[in-house]
């Protein structure tokens, strides 16, 4: 994993949780990573965004 250039993502979801996990390694150097967010505030950010579109109008 290490010494060759290698990467695996994974993506699953929740009732409320979107998650990707990520596992990269090359030249001796792996990261992992894992990122989360949540289904509900993601829902509520999208309709303040039209929202702010519509009072554009």
């Amino acid at each position: 994993m290490s010494v060759g250039h290698y990467s695996r993502f994974a993506k699953w979801t929740t009732t409320d949780t979107d998650i990707v996990a990520g596992l990269h390694g090359d030249n001796y150097e792996i990261k992992l990573g894992v990122d989360f967010h949540s289904r509900s505030v993601r829902a509520m950010v999208e309709m303040n965004a039209r929202r702010r579109d519509l009072d554009q109008i």
